[in-house]
């Protein structure tokens, strides 16, 4: 055992130190930007390199340890990184303790997946899966810029689509943001789609407000009405600005737009 500052080392290697530069320092001079083939053994210019050469098993691991001695149990974590087969595949891991039970939180697969709360995947299309019970399976975006504005405070969730000749743009916006301009906590949701010739800028096409009323192709939608359907057809047949309901199952009811009074008398508009 060899001990730095200490006369007592618990590990193969120990050094015992205290305030800024208690710590170890390892510095190594060198222009390399990326990283790329096998980069053990000499390969690559890492400032730490941690090997596990046991080679009885494709699941072998290497690690980090953290270790935080409290007035009762010990705070401890770990990151790292295990074979996965014989290939050179692996999944890096990150371990934190639960009442004193080490358990693994994060996951990055070989194939960069990113697995929050399982080390199994279970859609091998998704790239980021969060795993939970009810109630621990949430994601939350939040818009910590301060602001009581219309349109405000908004999130959004993009998807991006690249063209056969390389041209990358936005698909489809789902966004969420502030509806109004009060000092209150209204929200409203809105999609958009490229028609074409958007580029990362789609047009609105639907719209939730706050008080439930629902506009399509209308953004600022009747608040009389629980839904505003705007047409920008222009066509002049018949059937070019409409509102079409089909049935294509047998049995019931034809396709029909039933209106209801307080009294709760229908009237059916249809076929």
């Amino acid at each position: 055992f060899v001990g730095i500052t200490t006369v007592s080392p618990s590990h193969l290697f120990t050094v015992k130190g205290a305030g800024n530069t208690g710590g170890a320092r390892f510095e190594n001079t060198h222009t390399t930007t990326t990283v790329s083939g096998n980069t053990a053994s000499g390969a690559f210019p890492h400032n730490i390199l941690l090997s596990n050469y046991d080679n009885g098993a494709a699941d072998r691991m290497a690690s980090i340890g953290f270790d935080i001695p409290t007035s009762g149990s010990h705070a401890n974590a770990t990151i790292a990184y295990q074979a996965t087969d014989t290939n050179g595949n692996g999944d890096l891991q990150f371990w934190l303790e639960t009442n004193n039970s080490s358990l693994e939180k994060l996951r990055i697969k070989s194939s960069g997946q990113v697995l929050i709360g399982s080390q199994t995947s279970t859609r091998n299309e998704a790239k980021l899966q969060v795993h939970g019970t009810s109630d621990t399976n949430y994601i939350v975006m939040q818009n910590t810029s301060a602001s009581d504005a219309d349109g405000n405070r908004y999130g959004k969730f993009i998807y991006r689509g690249t063209q056969s000749g390389g041209e990358v743009s936005d698909l489809v916006h789902l966004q969420a943001n502030h509806d109004g301009s009060s000092d209150d906590q209204k929200g409203r949701f809105i999609i958009k789609t490229n028609d074409g010739s958007d580029g990362n800028s789609p047009t609105e096409r639907l719209r939730i407000t706050s008080a439930g009323t629902v506009g399509i192709n209308r953004s600022s939608p009747d608040s009389n009405s629980m839904l505003d359907v705007m047409s920008d057809k222009t066509g002049t047949t018949a059937n070019s600005n409409r509102v079409a309901l089909f049935r294509t199952n047998g049995g019931g009811r034809d396709a029909h737009i039933t209106l209801s009074n307080s009294s709760n008398t229908p009237v059916h508009i249809g076929q």
